[in-house]
């Protein structure tokens, strides 16, 4: 009894899978296209995507359907077969599709890692559909390695394709290739004047002797894109070597995010050029100040406190954090030469007072300076040890603030 029962049962679930089997594939001819895509998504489970029925139903669909999302979901059902019709059926959509098909066949083709796939995407980065060649290039990154024809189709991607969107997932493509001879590769684009923003970037990943000039040549290139790419792809060279053309360019540049670049490299160098550079900052262009002041936590000097201290009733949040962090950062560094750490260490025990969670000595000390007793005026709040937030003071406030310094630093 025990046996038919338990024989009963599995042919009743198998008559029962392989209804359900059907229904979905069924489901793949609604009209209803929401219908249509959840059926190309179940059918990509373990379960059913292996049988030969399901790839050849799943094929049709990215074939012929008229719905892209719908085509989306069978060519990824189909990606996650591995089997080898599977993979056939997705390169026929890459091959004889609308150009919409064929953008949709080519993504999934990054993942099968089937040799087969290389010669059909390879045709796709020709296409005019900007779409298509950045599809292909993107899905070419896995079959870059050992294989020199892809890697230079993508190289001349990367220097001569219009769209920025399809050179950049060919420069990703790129380094993918560990190929020693592209640093050199790089350099040649930049001498033959293709230069671009996205070439440059890949640049970043190497100290090729030979590119630094090249990247000194490209500051002075019209689109401010390249300019800022090529302050970036300084990081990994000398301070020596990049701190005159860096300095150079500031004194000339009107863009502020290749300023910002500028700044963030040169913060980098501990010179005295540097530092002026950032005090004309503080005193000149709004939109890099806090840049300037996180700088000056590592630079400045007890000079620059009077600029930090207006910074804290400025508008912008993270320019007050900025300053409140440097001029903590210099009063740590004045030492036993700074009267107001003596100070500090007269104040209460801070877990005894109501501030909030990460105030510290400094910010207590101003609080009871202005007001006079412990109700906090000015509070840091910090989070994982990181200032997140200083109260903005008032003009008032900053003004006694100043004075108070004054008074005690000279």
């Amino acid at each position: 009894m025990k046996l038919f029962t338990i024989i009963f049962l599995f042919s009743f679930l198998n008559v029962s899978y392989a209804d359900h089997v059907d229904d979905l594939i069924s489901n793949l001819s609604s009209s209803d296209s929401n219908v249509r895509e959840s059926a190309a998504e179940e059918l990509g489970g373990r379960q059913y995507i292996r049988q030969s029925r399901v790839i050849q139903a799943l094929g049709n669909t990215l074939a012929s359907d008229s719905n892209r999302y719908v085509r989306r979901d069978a060519a990824n059902s189909l990606s996650r077969s591995r089997q080898s019709a599977a993979v056939t059926e997705i390169i026929n959509a890459l091959t004889t599709s609308t150009s919409s098909g064929k953008i949709v066949a080519a993504g999934p083709l990054r993942s099968v890692r089937d040799a087969r796939s290389v010669a059909p995407l390879r045709q796709a980065l020709a296409s005019s559909n900007n779409n298509l060649r950045e599809a292909a290039a993107s899905s070419l990154r896995s079959y870059i390695r050992g294989r020199p024809e892809v890697y230079n189709d993508l190289l001349a991607v990367l220097k001569n394709d219009s769209n920025r969107y399809v050179r950049r997932d060919a420069a990703s493509a790129l380094r993918e290739s560990n190929s020693p001879n592209l640093a050199n590769d790089l350099n040649q684009i930049i001498r033959d004047g293709s230069v671009n923003k996205e070439s440059i970037d890949l640049m970043e990943r190497f100290n090729n002797a030979d590119s630094l000039p090249l990247l000194i040549s490209t500051l002075s290139n019209s689109n401010s894109d390249i300019r800022e790419a090529a302050v970036g792809a300084m990081e990994g060279f000398g301070d020596t070597d990049v701190m005159i053309p860096l300095l150079s360019l500031y004194g000339t540049e009107s863009n502020r995010y290749v300023k910002r670049e500028i700044i963030k490299r040169l913060v980098k160098i501990n010179h005295p050029s540097i530092v002026s550079v950032l005090e004309d900052v503080l005193k000149s262009d709004s939109h890099l100040k806090a840049d300037a002041a996180a700088a000056l936590a590592t630079l400045g000097n007890s000079t620059h406190l009077s600029d930090l201290l207006g910074m804290l009733s400025s508008r912008t949040r993270s320019e007050r954090v900025s300053a409140y962090v440097a001029i903590k950062a210099i009063m740590g560094r004045m030492g036993s030469d700074n009267p107001i750490q003596n100070l500090v260490r007269c104040l209460p025990v801070e877990e005894h007072l109501p501030y909030s969670q990460g105030t510290k000595s400094f910010a207590l000390l101003m609080d009871i300076l202005l007001t006079g007793g412990l109700m906090p005026v000015f509070t840091a709040e910090a989070i994982g040890g990181k200032v997140k937030n200083v109260k903005q003071l008032t003009e008032q406030e900053v003004q006694n603030l100043r004075a108070l310094f004054d008074s005690y630093l000279g």
